[in-house]
């Protein structure tokens, strides 16, 4: 039964792109990874459950790409931010599922979504149970993500347990880093991020709407560097990780995604 089913899939997939041949449509699919982002205001739509793409990736007439208008499949038409867009993770047409689609991010070969997005394609309300209706491309992320989850439920959770002996200094320092940050943030977006960075050290000065450090920095022993997310761009019950790389939340999806947040959990 397995077999046969996998070979009406196959048979599917071939007409699909015969299809596409016969009408003069290039199918520009290709496999694409998913990984997961949560970088405070920054995240459009509040960090509601949407996705980013590079924009090589949204169909154009004549151009079968990775994201297109739903419904558009044969006649392909490309998204529009803000709007449903139908994101497919393979050339599979069953590979696929129409969420939010917000604009550019990742580099290509790859769709960044949210937390939230995982929450609501990827498992059963309430829990960490995955959805039988998962497309396989998202599967190893809603696998991957929930066994990351489950293991910082087995801890003592520092959002919840903020006067905890084990968590109290960590929680301490957090809030007086981000009380602290807060209105420089705010102070930069009045002002503008040029205005704000002139006449400042180059570790002091934001980029990317305020929210993230100017200056590359190193981090690690291998030294590499990139731009740090700031504490005051962090929503409120939640903050910057070890490594300004995500918000961290006592939601231990939104904590497991960033893969940057096990410090808050001990």
């Amino acid at each position: 039964m397995t077999n046969f089913i996998q070979l009406l899939g196959s048979i599917a997939i071939s007409l699909a792109a015969m299809t596409a041949h016969a009408s003069g449509i290039q199918n520009e699919l290709e496999k694409m990874r998913v990984t997961c982002y949560i970088d405070g205001v920054s995240c459009p739509g509040g960090c509601d459950a949407h996705f980013v793409s590079d924009p090589a990736h949204n169909s154009t007439s004549g151009h079968l790409r990775n994201a297109y208008k739903p419904g558009t499949r044969s006649n392909p038409a490309a998204c529009i931010t803000g709007e449903p867009c139908t994101m497919c993770f393979s050339s599979d047409p069953n590979d696929c599922l129409t969420s939010i689609r917000r604009g550019s991010g990742p580099q290509e070969g790859r769709f960044d979504v949210t937390p939230a997005f995982l929450h609501k394609f990827c498992y059963e309300p309430g829990s960490l149970d995955i959805r039988k209706d998962v497309p396989s491309g998202l599967m190893s992320q809603c696998k991957e993500t929930a066994a990351d989850a489950g293991r910082l439920e087995s801890r003592i959770n520092c959002f919840s347990e903020p006067d905890h002996p084990k968590c109290k200094a960590l929680m301490d320092q957090a809030n007086e880093a981000k009380a602290e940050d807060i209105p420089k943030y705010q102070q930069c977006m009045r002002e503008g991020e040029d205005r704000y960075n002139q006449g400042r050290p180059a570790a002091e000065q934001r980029t990317y709407d305020c929210a993230y450090r100017k200056l590359s920095t190193p981090h690690g022993s291998s030294g590499r560097k990139w731009k740090d997310l700031l504490p005051g761009a962090c929503p409120k019950d939640t903050f910057v990780s070890p490594n300004g790389l995500d918000c961290c939340s006592a939601d231990t999806v939104v904590s497991a995604c960033s893969g940057d947040c096990g410090t808050f959990f001990k």
